[in-house]
């Protein structure tokens, strides 16, 4: 009769933990199933996001080299403009020194009409100077603008970026807990397996 009984609570007690065992690996299988599925588009949303980054930081390459090539420009003519300047003096200096030395006519007719093209020139130079550095003045400000709505956005890619690290990271311990849960409750069953 105590046998019985023993026999008895024995088997209920194995039923109930079979019967928990089962809603155990159901809720592993299911959190399993949505972990696979969310760890899927984390993935997926990772990736576009690095994308992102990506085409951002190209966008802020090519704008720091179109900057450095109208520096480069601006360079260029100043030395035209330094030269063309260099060049007026000494055209003013000759006409200057022939008509001291009352040289000939066409001579010095020569040295100012050279000395008008010389100016006009350098009055085109002094314009396309002044364009060229209005524009770069722009692109400048153009590109402090999108260098720095380039960074925000670098930010906000990072900050989306940790978050979905931080939830994937979340998810995978939550299936490692179940996981350990499964691995106890199955030593526990073995464990009355071979009591029995």
């Amino acid at each position: 009769s105590e046998l019985k009984r023993t026999n008895e609570g024995l088997q209920r007690c194995l039923k109930e933990k079979d019967s928990l065992l089962k809603r155990v690996n159901d809720a592993n299988d299911k959190l399993r199933a949505n972990g696979e599925d969310k760890h899927g588009e984390f993935e997926e949303e990772k990736r576009k996001l690095m994308s992102a980054l990506d085409e951002a930081s190209e966008k802020n390459i090519d704008m720091e080299q179109k900057n450095n090539v109208y520096r480069a420009e601006i360079e260029g003519l100043k030395g035209l403009l330094a030269a063309a300047e260099k060049k007026k003096t000494e055209v003013e200096r000759s006409a200057k020194a022939l008509k001291e030395m009352r040289g000939r006519d066409d001579t010095m007719i020569k040295m100012e009409e050279e000395k008008a093209q010389v100016e006009e020139k350098l009055k085109w130079k002094k314009e396309q100077f002044q364009h060229l550095e209005e524009a770069h003045e722009k692109l400048q400000s153009m590109f402090k603008a999108s260098k720095k709505e380039m960074e925000e956005e670098n930010s906000t890619l990072l900050d989306e970026i940790y978050s979905l690290q931080t939830k994937l990271d979340s998810q995978t311990r939550i299936s490692e807990d179940l996981q350990k849960k499964l691995h106890m409750c199955n030593s526990v069953l073995a464990q009355e397996e071979t009591r029995r």
